[in-house]
């Protein structure tokens, strides 16, 4: 049995890792510097079968390597492991507990971590390369080349021009992941520039490209916006965006952020329209509110077990060889439960991954309402509440953190994830009880209301250096 080939990652991280080492150290003459941090994090979650705990250190530091006047090298590698909950191991025992001897009768087993003391597949899981990138300071652009940090968008946590989006409300400590791409801003005259973007996905089997021309004019910022994704798209045809971003300040700071995406069967709009107010309170506070439409939601009732459902995409299925009592297909009804009409899968419905679009809208809905205040106390202590509302359904996910900077290097935080139901009927962000149970092909029932949590509570120590 042959051995699998290396992953496109594993094969970036070894010889990224040593191009840092001989780029940062080997050159005495070139500026140096190292920075970053190291963090430990603690999460509770209230109402879920098994251990409820899960702890997280990472380690994530930076180094820079100044290459001249005019350009640098940047590195920022990270280390994580986890210890106490795995949603994995959970959603095992239940799917045991309620139809273990099918998955051994239809030759069902779970995949094995490489790992197993830690958890993880392989060394890969732990130690990332989560940016290493090229900065060349040009007279007519600004040059990046690599894995880098790009966000586009003036709206509040979510950005329908954005074309690599990312959603980090419920999680406040993550930074976003890295693209690999080639960026270069183009300065114009007056307060105007162009960005534009061509890069690939971790796989590098497919391209990404993108542009933006930000004019500033009355005092307002307009940004045209264009992209296009060949993984884009559940057919695998490729994707893309047209959007408008605007930005300005009348009294009320405000936005609308629109995009119509191309290349699915049925094109469709997303729109974030918002406020805010700072207010001179305390060191400052800041009230911001926004609307946002999803053109690609249900009629006003996203299915529940979404983002605010717990049930991780991560979660992986077993892998099934179909050694059913029965290995030909039936013509007719049979006895054994086991059984299919065409030999295949019986779980295939059940744990089948379905292929999905990854620059789909993040949400499931169609109508939002997200609220922010962001209250600084005094030089040390803050605190912000976002409250993201579906306007369909009637659930709602509210988010309160509480930071302190204990010294200059170090910062602890508190911050609490809490689904709401307002409707009664469950739904997105607070699945209902009908919405965590799956029916399997025998007639049993699997129940997934454990891996659910009724709210969730992290704190975490963040020493930076």
């Amino acid at each position: 049995m042959g051995t699998e080939p290396p992953s496109p990652r594993s094969l970036l991280v070894a010889p990224g890792l040593a191009l840092l080492v001989s780029a940062l150290f080997a050159a005495p003459a070139m500026a140096q510097d190292i920075s970053g941090f190291g963090e430990l994090r603690v999460q509770g979650q209230l109402g879920v079968d098994g251990n409820p705990v899960q702890v997280v250190e990472r380690f994530r530091p930076t180094f820079t390597g100044e290459l001249g006047e005019r350009a640098r090298l940047v590195a920022t590698v990270e280390l994580g492991l986890a210890q106490g909950r795995r949603q994995q191991a959970e959603f095992e025992r239940i799917v045991d507990d309620a139809a273990g001897p099918l998955l051994q009768a239809a030759g069902c087993v779970w995949p094995e971590p490489g790992v197993p003391a830690l958890g993880i597949d392989s060394i890969d899981d732990a130690l990332t390369l989560e940016r290493f990138y090229a900065d060349l300071y040009l007279s007519w652009a600004d040059l990046r080349v690599g894995r880098q940090s790009i966000t586009w968008g003036s709206a509040l946590m979510i950005n329908p021009t954005d074309p690599f989006p990312e959603l980090l409300l419920a999680e406040p400590w993550r930074p976003r992941q890295g693209l690999d791409a080639a960026r270069a801003i183009i300065a114009l005259p007056g307060y105007n520039d162009l960005t534009a973007v061509v890069g690939t996905n971790r796989a590098l089997d497919a391209v990404r490209a993108a542009a933006r021309l930000r004019l500033n004019l009355w005092e307002t910022d307009f940004a045209l916006v264009g992209a296009w994704r060949t993984d884009g798209g559940a057919g695998g045809d490729g994707n893309g965006i047209v959007g408008l971003d605007i930005k300005g300040t009348l009294e009320l700071g405000y936005w609308l952020e629109s995009a119509v995406h191309l290349g699915d069967d049925d094109p469709y709009a997303e729109i974030a329209v918002g406020v805010d107010y700072s207010f001179p309170v305390l060191e400052n506070l800041i009230v911001s509110a926004q609307y946002y439409y999803n053109g690609a939601g249900g009629a006003g009732d996203a299915s529940g077990g979404g983002f605010g459902g717990g049930l991780s995409g991560a979660i992986a299925g077993p892998e099934c060889g179909c050694a059913a009592p029965t290995d030909e297909p039936t013509d007719g009804p049979t006895d054994d439960p086991m059984a299919t009409a065409d030999g295949a899968d019986p779980f295939a419905d059940v744990f089948g991954a379905a292929e999905r679009d990854p620059f789909a809208p993040l949400l499931g809905g169609e109508h939002y309402l997200l609220a922010a205040v962001s209250l600084g106390f005094d030089l040390d202590w803050s605190g912000s509440l976002f409250w993201l509302q579906s306007l369909g359904d009637g659930t709602a996910f509210v988010v309160p953190t509480i930071n302190y900077v204990a010294r200059d290097w170090l910062t602890v935080s508190l911050s609490a994830q809490v689904p709401l139901d307002l409707g009664g009927d469950g739904g997105e962000f607070s699945p209902s009880d009908d919405d965590l149970r799956v029916p399997l092909p025998t007639g049993d029932t699997l129940d997934f209301d454990g891996l659910v949590p009724a709210a969730s509570l992290t704190a975490w120590a963040r020493a930076s250096f």
